[in-house]
């Protein structure tokens, strides 16, 4: 664990994920590393196991109170990120999530790489992908392996909100302030005074009208016209 505690020492927050081999020890190890303040995990489910009998990184994210076992005693579960365009996690999956644990350790991101537009080709980190049939996930050429996303935060909160029974309240808070909070950034991710005026403005049917940043309006859609 000396990378894990190097970071620490910087004021770094570890993220785990991505992970299919660490053990129940090995993970509680990590843990202890930094037992006063919750580590993260990264994209949870994705690339990782999990088993009723054998604990994993799923296992761990899925925890807002660990057991009261001697094993656990002092530590605090990860918080979690979950990638939130219902292809890289079944809804079925994303609803049992927000089951268990509260808003405030959940972060959702969108993965996005790409534009939603059906075969599209890219080039990533040596990578040829294409973006799939249903223009939401990007798959490794010739596979069914995702490798990315299209869908944007937007998408994600309309899929929060409709698709998962969320409030918009609740699902601001896990696109925004969860994880501004998450990595220690206190100058973003809510509208209280002397935080940035980062947002984002919505008609009713959840589309984007303006885009505010630091204040300032910096794309606002353009008005319908008649014919």
């Amino acid at each position: 664990y000396v990378r894990l505690k190097c970071l620490l020492k910087h004021s770094i927050l570890p993220a785990l994920g991505h992970d299919r081999v660490a053990s129940e020890a090995d993970i509680l190890g990590a843990l202890r590393c930094c037992p006063e303040r919750r580590l993260h995990i990264t994209h949870l489910f994705n690339v990782s196991n999990f088993h009723h009998r054998l604990p994993s990184l799923v296992n761990f994210g899925l925890l807002e109170e660990f057991p009261n076992l001697p094993q656990y005693s002092g530590l605090l579960p990860p918080t979690v990120e979950v990638i939130g365009d219902l292809a890289h996690v079944h809804p079925m999956t994303i609803k049992a999530t927000l089951s268990c644990r509260h808003t405030r350790n959940v972060a959702f991101v969108s993965d996005a790489m790409s534009i939603p537009e059906p075969g599209r080709t890219m080039t990533y980190a040596g990578r040829h992908l294409v973006v799939g049939a249903d223009g939401i996930g990007v798959k490794l050429a010739g596979t069914d392996t995702l490798a990315g996303s299209c869908a944007s935060l937007l998408t994600t909160f309309k899929n929060l909100v409709r698709v998962l029974g969320m409030s918009e309240e609740q699902a601001s808070t896990m696109l925004s302030t969860t994880p501004a909070r998450i990595v220690g950034l206190d100058h973003i991710g809510s509208l209280t005074p002397g935080c940035r005026a980062d947002m984002v403005l919505l008609n009713d049917s959840y589309d984007l009208q303006h885009t505010v940043v630091g204040g300032t309006v910096v794309y606002s859609r353009p008005a319908a016209t008649s014919a």
